[in-house]
């Protein structure tokens, strides 16, 4: 299944590759996102969940802790 998803906060694009079944298996809502879809990385996960993609996310919390 192939999914683009924006990032809400620097407004790119980003293309996932998920398997049919592991699709299935998160879109049914009866598996935590990383049982369902273990052939994504955290950062393409964390995508999906918060629309944030891992160099805003970086930015963010970075920007939080004052580093």
């Amino acid at each position: 299944v192939r999914r683009v998803v924006r990032c809400g906060v620097c407004g790119m694009d980003f293309e996932l590759q998920i398997p049919a079944a592991e699709w299935e298996a998160y879109s049914n809502g009866h598996k935590l996102i990383q049982d369902a879809l273990p052939s994504l990385t955290p950062g393409e996960r964390e995508l999906l969940l918060s629309r944030t993609c891992d160099a805003c996310w970086e930015r963010i919390f970075r920007d939080e802790q004052g580093t």
